[in-house]
């Protein structure tokens, strides 16, 4: 599964998805084409929660195709978990960018199973979650 050019971009590499080509270099679509390559599933949103980039393995964890999430409100996205305690970890790390981890058991209409979730907050304001099942 391969994640959709947008052109927002990852939120934490200066707004280029995959496939498309930095304004004058090739530093953000290479840290992507990395991205896409990691074994632990990476999920990017943007100052406004909107998710900007997933990788294969983000997907295959959840068990999603990235054009149904890429594009859309994180919280929307994962409703069961917007009124999760954990939402306010990762609420937390995108204000005060001290990185968290939790273990959370979640289970929506699509989306079922425990992951192991890291946060980071990403440059631009945007937030950097990390997820392993």
């Amino acid at each position: 599964m391969t994640s959709p050019a947008l052109s927002p971009g990852a939120a934490a590499l200066g707004g280029h998805a995959s496939g498309a080509h930095a304004p004058g270099g090739r530093d953000a679509t290479d840290a992507l084409a990395t991205l896409d390559t990691l074994d632990v599933g990476v999920a990017c949103v943007d100052a406004h929660w909107r998710i900007t980039y997933v990788n294969p393995a983000w997907c295959d964890a959840l068990g999603v195709d990235a054009a149904a999430y890429v594009g859309r409100d994180y919280w929307a996205a994962f409703p069961a978990f917007a009124a999760s305690p954990e939402a306010a970890v990762v609420r937390a790390t995108r204000a005060d960018g001290v990185p968290r981890a939790f273990r959370i058991r979640y289970q929506d209409a699509r989306v079922a199973g425990t992951f192991d979730v890291r946060v980071r907050r990403a440059a631009g304001g945007g937030a950097l979650v990390l997820a392993v099942e």
